[in-house]
């Protein structure tokens, strides 16, 4: 190799694996399995270096289809997410049934069941929202 080495070559030695960088080029004077990744990796960016630019046209449709998809993948996490709180509301009202039942608390009438119910899942969702608010102390 003829000269300094370029920045992109000195970036990659002093980060590669966070060694040593006198430590790092001792290894690749002897290891033949690195020797080889090297040229391989020197012939690949060489030959993208040496390729025609590609067209404004397709990048922008290339990030109109990332942005896109990732437009389409923040709604359906949203969708899940919707859908998990529910479920843990409606298994937070379940388990405050469950205990009053077991507890051998007066539920004598579908209204009690109600309630019991009611106050498990209200107190999930008045404790998430009191973790999640903005103001909440830290």
């Amino acid at each position: 190799m003829t000269g300094c080495l370029d920045t992109d070559a000195k970036v990659a030695i002093g980060n590669a694996l966070d060694w040593d960088v006198q430590e790092g080029l001792r290894h690749l004077e002897h290891c033949e399995d690195c020797q080889t990744e090297l040229e391989v990796l020197r012939l690949a960016r060489m030959g993208l270096l040496e390729s025609a630019p590609v067209d404004a046209a397709v990048v922008r449709r290339v990030a109109g289809a990332v942005r896109g998809a990732a437009g389409a993948e923040r709604q359906h996490a949203l969708f899940r997410e919707r859908w998990m709180r529910a479920g843990e509301a409606v298994v937070a009202g379940l388990t405050a049934v469950i205990i009053a039942i077991s507890s051998n608390a007066p539920v004598d009438s579908v209204a009690a069941l109600l309630v019991a119910f009611g106050s498990g899942a209200g107190l999930l969702l008045a404790g998430r929202a009191l973790t999640e608010s903005p103001t909440a102390p830290s």
